[in-house]
């Protein structure tokens, strides 16, 4: 018995080498205690969740059922095969449009095919150590598809709370808007003043209430209208008849293309995942499983569509909440799989009196709120990545955009790796040359600019230079302040973190001011979370995310007028 112990430790420390041990099995981060906050995280959390849930699935054309045995899939399989214990996975928005694509065009056969090959692929990213990868390529490709699929969202509910029927194409946006305007003469108003009842509240609630639970009281309040409204037309009930028998013929068209959706959504959900488990990385300060994610997402996605469901990815907004209740254990996910499972046996309870107008007002507000665009200048690599595949997606399709989003972020990743290592092996063979000599321009990825003798500023692009900015301060002895700008970075990984927590130290033992600037959004979040964590200030040196004004602190701190 003692030899068949030992060896399974020894299997699961080899596994957690390679980054592919689930979490129930991680002995460094799973404990048999389940924590009180764990279940105050699931409830939190289903809460909020369960309007988008109910929402996501009438977009797609599910009924409610089949939404919540989705995300009951994803957390059991997580609970299993998970290599986070933070990590709260969903219905993916990102693959609405591909969903809604498949089921129009196969029916569900086509889903349970395509969710063969996609837990094929994700399990052979998995065992193959692709993490290395995913998680250092830009993300604008996945940011160009959420925005794609929150038009296509936007578009198509509001030509139903218009009561314009006109015929609606995942594939092919544009014509969508085209058919849609010229049907405008056919707007019912009665459709529109009722529509209107449902959205102009949750407009209102929104801007009152900061937190998610926002969506929860909105529903909760439709649901109460709805006893003393007659809305028997609008009911959800009425809607999400799908079939899902798996038997049936499919055309050798779909057969020979089901490998393009396969990989396509594979990516997509890989890209996802990394993005989180990165972020979930950085907020804990504890390296995650990343490969044993591609593992659970693959097989949580072929479990989901076996129930009935549809494609599952990780959520990054819901896991950065689950991480700021101070989740402990893996209770958070069995108590949300236990949660949804109660919410099948009584959702036709639930669902007899929701107004179907006010999942469109949700779906609407939620698109709105994921349509982030910034200036382009077309000055970096996240902005032509960015142009490129949303032009794709709107004149050729979800598949090929996201092969082409995925190459060309590649082709960027190859670009910055031949620079790291040019960098690398000129910093350590010239310790003693200033820092804003050989932190020259270099790709357009770092630079080095000598505002004044005794200040320097050093723009980062990748996490991935941390170390050798930090090897280059350590024979830096002129610099009086060191500003670090963050340019286009969304999260730092825990030894990313780890090192900017060394530059700051060791600089303040010199006597040297350290500023970080340019941290904006999620970045920004991050390193105010760790700080207030670990109850000390300023261990990231002094937080200025306007430029500007960090330059300005600069000069105050060496007396410059």
């Amino acid at each position: 018995m003692g030899f068949i112990i030992t060896r399974i430790k020894s299997i699961v420390r080899k596994a957690q080498r390679f980054e592919l041990c689930p979490s129930i099995f991680n002995i460094h981060t799973s404990k048999s205690k389940f924590f009180i906050s764990d279940i105050f995280s699931a409830i939190k959390i289903f809460l909020s969740l369960l309007p988008l849930v109910f929402a996501w699935s009438f977009a797609i054309g599910l009924s409610p059922i089949q939404g919540l045995a989705t995300l009951f899939a994803a957390a059991i399989v997580s609970i299993i095969f998970g290599g986070s214990k933070y990590q709260i996975s969903l219905i993916s928005f990102a693959l609405s449009v591909i969903t809604i694509e498949i089921i129009a065009k196969y029916q569900y056969n086509g889903m349970l095919l395509v969710s063969i090959f996609v837990a094929i692929i994700l399990i052979i990213f998995g065992l193959l150590r692709l993490n290395d990868i995913f998680k250092r390529l830009y993300s604008s490709y996945i940011s160009a598809i959420t925005i794609y699929v929150s038009l296509y969202i936007i578009v198509s509910q509001t030509q139903y709370i218009l009561g314009i029927t006109s015929p609606q194409s995942p594939s092919n946006l544009i014509n969508n808007v085209v058919a849609m305007c010229s049907k405008l003469d056919g707007i019912s108003w009665q459709n529109v003043l009722t529509a209107l009842y449902f959205v102009i509240p949750l407009f209102i609630i929104k801007i009152k209430i900061k937190n998610s639970f926002f969506i929860t009281i909105y529903l909760a309040l439709s649901i109460t209208s709805s006893f003393f409204i007659d809305l028997k037309l609008f009911n959800i009930s009425d809607f999400g008849n799908i079939n899902t028998t798996y038997f049936g013929n499919l055309s050798s068209s779909f057969v020979i293309n089901c490998i393009n959706y396969s990989l396509a959504i594979a990516i997509v959900i890989a890209s996802t995942s990394c993005l989180t488990t990165n972020l979930s990385s950085s907020l804990t300060g504890t390296r995650l499983q990343h490969n044993a994610e591609f593992i659970s997402l693959g097989i949580a996605n072929f479990i989901s569509v076996i129930l009935g469901g549809v494609f599952v990815s990780s959520n990054t907004n819901y896991t950065m909440q689950n991480i700021a209740y101070k989740t402990k254990t893996l209770g958070t996910l069995l108590m949300l799989g236990c949660l949804s499972l109660v919410t099948i046996n009584y959702y036709d309870i639930i669902i007899e009196h929701i107004p179907v107008y006010s999942l469109s007002a949700i779906l609407i507000v939620f698109a709105i709120d994921n349509i982030k665009l910034k200036h382009f200048k077309l000055k970096n690599n996240d902005d032509y990545i960015f142009i490129a595949t949303l032009l794709v997606l709107l004149f050729f399709g979800f598949v090929p955009a996201v092969y082409i989003g995925f190459i060309i972020s590649l082709m960027f990743l190859a670009q910055r790796m031949i620079s790291i290592k040019g960098e690398s092996i000129h910093v350590t063979k010239k310790h003693d040359a200033s820092l804003s000599e050989f932190m020259a321009i270099k790709n357009g990825f770092i630079r080095g600019h000598n505002y004044s003798k005794y200040i320097d500023v050093i723009h980062i692009e990748d996490s991935l230079f941390l170390n050798t900015i930090k090897i280059a301060l350590e024979s830096r002895k002129t610099s009086k302040v060191i500003i670090l700008y963050f340019k286009h970075i969304l999260f730092l990984d825990a030894e990313a973190i780890r090192i900017l927590k060394y530059i700051v130290s060791d600089a303040r033992k010199n006597n040297v001011m350290v500023i970080v600037s340019g941290a904006n959004g999620i970045l920004l979040e991050m390193l105010k979370y760790k700080e207030k964590q670990e109850n000390e200030g300023s261990i990231f040196g002094y937080i200025v995310p306007n430029f500007g004004e960090a330059l300005k602190k600069a000069h105050e701190k060496l007396g410059i007028i």
